[in-house]
This record gives structure tokens, C-alpha cells and sequence, in this order.
């Protein structure tokens, strides 16, 4: 259905689903941050996800360390 603009729509719904998932954990007092620099297939094979799929952002979330990055 979209074609050539199908990748774009793609990478903008990550983007989307990663800001909610972050929006999301900093209402619960979580800390989270984005991860794009990592190696897809290492990750893949972390992660048991089937070899036909490659994922494109990492999103991972934790308790702060009290006094680190708060503002």
C-alpha cells in the first residue's frame, strides 16, 4: 500500500511506540532511555526473536540511582 514511503512509516511508529514506552515509565517513577547503536543480530539471538526479524530500537528502564540525572 505505501510502497516507497513504507520504511519511513515504519521508523516513525518506533519512534512513536519508544516515546510512549518513556513518557510511560517516567509517570512511574522510572527512568528509561533510547538505545539505536547496538548489534541487531546479537540482540536478536538475547532475545530469541525469530531469525526473520531484526529489531530497530532498544528501550531499556530502570529505578534511578538517587542523585544521578535528576533535574
Amino acid at each position: 500500500k505505501y510502497r516507497r514511503r513504507a520504511e519511513f512509516y515504519v521508523h516513525a511508529e518506533v519512534g512513536h511506540a519508544a516515546m510512549n514506552l518513556s513518557l510511560q515509565a517516567l509517570a512511574l517513577g522510572l527512568g528509561s532511555t533510547m538505545v539505536g547503536g547496538f548489534p541487531p543480530g546479537r540482540i536478536g539471538e538475547i532475545l530469541g526473536l525469530p531469525d526473520d526479524t531484526e529489531p530497530m530500537l532498544l528501550v531499556p528502564f530502570g529505578h534511578p540511582r538517587p542523585g544521578k540525572n535528576r533535574r
